[in-house]
């Protein structure tokens, strides 16, 4: 199972001294790799270092930086994580259509 993140140095160090850290295989931050998605070159770098094909990975985010369109042009399986999204709030994101919704993170269990 891998990671991949746009974040920033501080939210790296936090995740590498977090719990959940010993759960992937693979995590590759974009303040640490100097690329970052929607670049294809991201996604290819986590893959490669996960040993896998592409076709084999599912693909789970918030549908930022456009990183869900790279996934599927990558030929990954994109999936939408929808649970955190508020009804009646700003944020950067909302449910974006062409996309199957996961509305709880339980349902990633479901995929595999």
């Amino acid at each position: 199972m891998g990671l991949l993140s746009n974040c920033f140095d501080e939210e790296a160090e936090a995740f590498r001294e977090s719990q959940l850290r010993p759960y992937f295989d693979e995590v590759t931050l974009s303040c640490e790799v100097r690329m970052k998605k929607p670049e294809h070159r991201i996604f290819e770098h986590c893959i490669k270092s996960l040993g896998v094909q592409p076709e084999e990975c599912l693909y789970i985010g918030d549908g930022g930086s456009h990183e869900l369109e790279a996934a599927r042009e990558m030929r990954l399986r994109p999936y939408q994580a929808v649970w955190y999204l508020k009804e009646n709030s700003v944020q950067p994101v909302s449910r974006l259509s062409g996309y199957e919704h996961l509305e709880s993170p339980m349902d990633v269990l479901k995929l595999i």
